[in-house]
């Protein structure tokens, strides 16, 4: 079976992640033993980044391209009818991030999972249809309102 850095290199359908993955050489750590979930954004999903964000996956030397990167792992291996009820998952750049089910949707962070449970050797990537902050800024920013 293939690690879950082979796994979104091969679909296809996370070229702008694995891009990032790459760049930030974190692309080992989906490729260790341990067990992981991985929230990837499609490459649609980039669609809706802002110009600074894309910016940084040029900028291969961006801290915050890793910290973005880390905000879309978390440790333990979570399918879909594992995160249901749930409540919410921590990333391991230490963002908590909300777990709904609205209906048939699963909802984490704000975004939804649109290509779930795709099983690798290490763990569980899901596919999601947005890029998730690497750090809980829009509450910080809320809150100085």
């Amino acid at each position: 079976m293939t690690n879950l850095f082979e796994l979104a290199s091969a679909s296809g359908e996370f070229d702008l992640f694995v891009a990032a993955l790459e760049a930030t050489r974190l692309d080992c750590l989906l490729a260790e033993d341990r067990s992981l979930t991985v929230l990837a954004p499609t490459d649609a999903a980039f669609g809706g980044v802002s110009d600074a964000v894309l910016a940084h996956l040029v900028d291969r030397r961006s801290a915050d391209l890793a910290s973005l990167v880390r905000s879309h792992v978390v440790r333990g291996a979570f399918q879909t009818a594992d995160l249901v009820g749930c409540g919410w998952l921590e990333t391991l750049s230490g963002v908590r991030l909300p777990v709904d089910a609205l209906g048939e949707l699963l909802v984490i962070g704000g975004a939804v999972l649109v290509r779930p449970d795709l099983v690798g050797a290490n763990g569980v990537l899901h596919g999601i249809d947005q890029v998730l902050p690497a750090r809980p800024y829009t509450l910080q920013r809320r809150a100085k309102e």
